[in-house]
């Protein structure tokens, strides 16, 4: 039998511990994500917060741009939206006077035709009178003087007869009030001036007709002074008349006028003030410059994206950047 040499053991007592293994290798650690930073905006860079190795944390600021004129901006701005709102409350407070102002121009226009209408009526009134003080004279001379034999006396006949119907014209608008209608003055007017004119002719012939060979020493000299004065008359009276017409016509003028200046007015505010308008148009670009002057106030500090350290920086304190 072989016998070898007897194995040799090491006896260690048996505790609790830790395996530790050394490895030792040459190399260099690469970052396992790099972000380069910039502002969003243009400007001067006020603060650098941090420095080159620097440990951050998600939201820290690290740099920040001077916002100085941004913020005068801003505070011209809010106070152009205060300007604009003060505005606003002006054009609605004119327009509550607008509105006023229209109910007095409606009133205003109702009392002053009133008052044209009512002294149209009186003219009316004396224009009948002088029509039948003519008729009177012309109706007297005819009897006293001529004879419808000849050519002057059917001539003064025929022009009595003239003065007469212009008298039962005249006399059927007597009277008239405001009341029965305005239109039915504006025809009285029309159609008594016609008369007045027929007046006047006709006062015109009877005075020619006293002229004549036949006539010029049988008529008197008083009632020849008597148609001429009654002739001045009527013209006073159709010079009246027309008067009254055209200030009837230039107060319907100068009323809408009035009406129509206070309806545009309430229109041109009731427009700026609607939504949409040229108030709400200003108030929306006023808060949208605000709106982009506090955002690039915000944007002017530079912020952490995430958890980090600050690898580079490449600008300066009081460096423009764009």
């Amino acid at each position: 039998l072989f016998r070898g040499k007897k194995p040799e053991f090491v006896f260690q007592k048996v505790t609790k511990g830790t395996v530790v293994q050394d490895v030792s290798e040459t190399g260099s650690v690469k970052v396992s994500e790099e972000t380069a930073l910039g502002f969003k905006n243009s400007g001067r860079i006020k603060k650098i917060y941090v420095n080159v190795g620097d440990n951050v944390r998600a939201g820290q600021a690290l740099a920040e741009l001077d916002t100085t004129q941004l913020e005068i901006e801003l505070s011209a701005d809010k106070a152009d939206l205060e300007v604009v709102k003060a505005k606003k409350d002006d054009a609605e407070v004119s327009l509550e006077n607008a509105g006023q102002s229209l109910k007095n121009a409606q009133a205003s226009a109702e009392e002053k035709l009133k008052s044209v209408y009512e002294d149209a009526v009186n003219v009316l009134d004396d224009s009948y009178l002088k029509i039948y003080n003519s008729f009177s004279v012309a109706s007297d001379i005819h009897r006293d003087y001529f004879s419808n034999n000849d050519q002057q006396g059917r001539k003064v006949a025929d022009s009595e007869d003239k003065i007469e119907s212009a008298m039962n014209l005249a006399k059927s608008y007597q009277g008239i009030i405001e009341s029965n209608s305005r239109e039915k003055i504006d025809e009285a007017l029309f159609k008594v001036k016609t008369a007045l004119e027929n007046t006047r002719d006709a006062l015109e012939v009877i005075r020619d007709m006293a002229e004549t060979i036949t006539y010029r020493n049988v008529v008197s000299s008083s009632d020849k002074t008597s148609l001429d004065s009654q002739k001045s008359y009527i013209i006073a009276a159709l010079n009246s008349l027309t008067n009254a017409q055209q200030t009837i016509s230039a107060a319907k003028v100068s009323n809408k006028t009035n009406i129509d200046d206070a309806k545009a007015k309430i229109s041109s505010l009731k427009n700026q003030l609607r939504e949409g308008g040229l108030y709400s148009a200003q108030s929306n670009q006023v808060r949208a410059e605000i709106k982009l002057l506090e955002n690039k106030i915000a944007e002017a500090i530079l912020r952490a994206p995430g958890k980090g350290q600050i690898t580079n920086i490449n600008k300066r304190e009081g460096e423009v950047i764009q």
